[in-house]
């Protein structure tokens, strides 16, 4: 009887290494899940991708926005260094030409 028992446990071992990893294969019924998944992907790619221009778009809005003020600033000194030189030289404030009653004013 225990003779018996032994090929039936090793045609058992025999047919369960033969049969087909169900998992090794594609099953037809997965597909819509499958595409599911890429659609999700496609999808969060895609709003990323939207927040990621927008981050930039306002990033880059920024920095012009800065680099006009400073360049308005610099115009407005140099302006202002500019009117200065004018009026210093248009009262004759230069050492070698200073009336003595503007010492006081151009100094």
């Amino acid at each position: 009887m225990i003779e018996q028992e032994q090929p039936k446990i090793q045609e058992q071992s025999l047919a369960t290494t033969t049969q087909h990893n169900p998992k090794s294969t594609l099953d037809f019924t997965e597909i819509p899940f499958i595409l599911n998944n890429y659609r999700i992907m496609i999808f969060w790619s895609v709003v990323s991708g939207v927040v990621l221009f927008y981050i930039i778009f306002f990033a880059w809005g920024l920095f012009q926005d800065l680099k006009n003020t400073h360049e308005h600033k610099m115009q407005q000194s140099l302006l202002t260094v500019k009117r200065c030189t004018d009026e210093y030289q248009r009262n004759r404030c230069s050492p070698n030409e200073r009336v003595e009653a503007l010492e006081e004013y151009c100094t």
